[in-house]
């Protein structure tokens, strides 16, 4: 019987902690919002490894066939 209500209370902390928390955020939510404009999203993604479809292009045709499925493939 002990072991029923000591559930119980914690099932009730911890639901009663998820709508206090869910309160605390919905009231004052700590969300930095910026815009970005589009150089520097593309400055970003280039910093990060994105390739351009005409640079992927640009590689493929000075590269022989063989030699640049092997780079695009190994790059996956």
């Amino acid at each position: 019987m002990r072991d029923k209500i000591n559930i119980f209370y914690i099932i009730l902390g911890i639901g009663i902690g998820i709508i206090l928390t869910s309160l605390i955020f919905t009231l004052k939510p700590k969300i930095k919002y910026v815009d970005y404009s589009d150089d520097e999203i593309i400055k970003k993604a280039k910093e990060l490894g994105m390739v351009s479809v005409k640079e992927k292009i640009e590689l493929n045709e000075t590269i022989p066939n063989s030699f640049a499925f092997f780079i695009i493939s190994s790059s996956l």
